[in-house]
């Protein structure tokens, strides 16, 4: 940002009173959000595709779900324990992360509508840890599938959110582009699973992929949206 983004991060640290301080800081919105997403999609992505190298026989992504890593059993019968190891964590650990997202929205209200990030986020975490339940259990299969709907349910509105609280900073056609690209593979995705329809785990990665894109836009545009709001706080009380 150069000499003005210098200007804008000293006066939010220095200030000219406690006052000004207080009020900038509350044009700040939601700077650290993306990078609790930006940790979750890196914890994903580095133990799911750990878990697929260690899985005991070739992991076909178009057939099974991604929550086969976290199986007891291969559907050849082969024992399935390091990989399960590696996926039970990574859950673990998202879990965990979406924890500290609710626990930073509580603590700090950076939006409006913290509230709502707040329910979702817990909501996401729940659904991590209970991912970690393996699918091929009878007996607890349930909580598997309720955890996966908590997480998909609570990013696709998240997304959603996010992604309407800046639609004032992103061009028309591109806001109805990202929601329908959203809504549409989610939903369909949704569709699938919720019907036992065999082709739900190929259309799974697509709507994942959807999800996550989103998520890191609109968290992108709202932290840009919250340096600018800044810079006119700061040009405003310059001139007046």
């Amino acid at each position: 940002m150069g000499k003005k983004g210098t200007d804008i991060r000293s006066s939010h640290h220095a200030g000219g009173g406690s006052k000004q301080g207080l009020g900038i800081r509350k044009f700040y919105t939601d700077l650290d959000t993306q990078h609790y997403l930006r940790l979750l999609v890196t914890i994903l992505f580095s133990f799911i595709t750990t878990a697929i190298l260690l899985y005991p026989e070739k992991f076909q992504m178009g057939s099974f779900p991604l929550s086969a890593l976290g199986r007891k059993l291969t559907p050849s019968g082969l024992q399935n324990i390091y990989s399960r190891i590696v996926f039970d964590a990574g859950m673990l650990l998202c879990g965990y992360t979406m924890y500290l997202l609710a626990r930073y929205y509580a603590r700090r209200q950076p939006v409006p509508d913290a509230p709502v990030y707040v329910f979702l986020s817990y909501l996401s975490s729940a659904g991590f840890i209970l991912m970690a339940v393996p699918c091929d259990v009878p007996e607890v299969r349930f909580l598997h599938s309720v955890g996966s709907g908590f997480v998909v349910g609570g990013h696709f509105f998240m997304a959603s959110i996010r992604l309407i609280a800046v639609r004032m900073h992103m061009k028309g056609w591109l806001f109805w582009l990202l929601l329908s690209i959203l809504a549409c593979c989610v939903l369909f995705y949704a569709m699938l699973w919720f019907f036992g329809i065999p082709y739900h785990p190929l259309f799974q990665k697509p709507a994942f992929a959807a999800i996550i894109y989103v998520e890191l836009h609109g968290s992108s545009l709202s932290r840009f949206r919250g340096e600018r709001e800044v810079s006119r706080s700061l040009l405003f009380r310059q001139l007046h």
